[in-house]
């Protein structure tokens, strides 16, 4: 079952629910009434306020495997955002199983792309963003099978947060983010900008996009947590 604002894709074989504010049918009125159908996987679109948290986190603690999506910078983030909304440490640990920090970056079309050193800005960024350094790579230049843009379609570049016992104790014990994202760090977490540099690598995309993603960190992320 799912409640989404609006529903863009009929799926068969699962009941999809819309939302209609001016009706009353909010995100959190869908949730509630999708619980007492005791439904095994519940999907919701987004997690929007404090009283949509509170249930999706209530419904997840009482064995509902629970998927939606909100606003935040990083993997990390999504338990200060449940924070801020009110959601306790423990209901956190207990009911946060995976989150997912997803951007979308243009993929280099295969039949124009360049080979080349990476540019004196570029080495710069990398370095002080204490990144690997990288001897080559591609750019994009343009052909009439991409339209002269030198890209066709996206890809996407993930950090994907599966808690551990040690994320448990620090989440109970209101570890603050910094804290958190550096614990993550040292058990090896890859972020968003190091899978999109392993991309970057393999000729997929290209630093400058990169970049462009870099630049837009704890702006508009969007995080997928269950």
């Amino acid at each position: 079952m799912t409640v989404e604002d609006p529903v863009e894709y009929p799926v068969d074989g699962i009941t999809q629910i819309e939302v209609n504010t001016p009706l009353g049918l909010t995100f959190a009125v869908g949730l509630k009434a999708m619980l007492r159908l005791d439904p095994d996987y519940l999907l919701l679109g987004e997690i929007r306020d404090a009283e949509s948290a509170q249930i999706a986190v209530e419904a997840a603690a009482t064995g509902h495997c629970v998927m939606s999506t909100l606003h935040s910078p990083d993997t990390a983030g999504v338990v200060i955002l449940l924070r801020n909304w009110g959601i306790r440490d423990h209901q956190i640990a207990s009911a946060l199983q995976i989150a997912l920090n997803q951007r979308l970056v243009r993929r280099l079309c295969q039949k124009c792309r360049q080979r080349c050193a990476p540019s004196k800005t570029e080495i710069l960024w990398l370095k002080a963003l204490a990144l690997p350094a990288i001897n080559e790579v591609y750019r994009a230049t343009g052909c009439e099978a991409c339209q002269h843009t030198g890209y066709q379609g996206r890809i996407g570049v993930f950090e994907v947060w599966q808690k551990d016992d040690s994320d448990y104790e620090l989440i109970l014990s209101h570890t603050d983010a910094q804290s958190l994202r550096r614990h993550l760090r040292k058990r090896g977490l890859q972020t968003a900008l190091e899978d999109g540099l392993a991309r970057v690598r393999e000729g997929v995309t290209t630093l400058s996009e990169l970049r462009t993603m870099g630049a837009c960190l704890g702006c508009d992320h969007h995080a997928l947590a269950y």
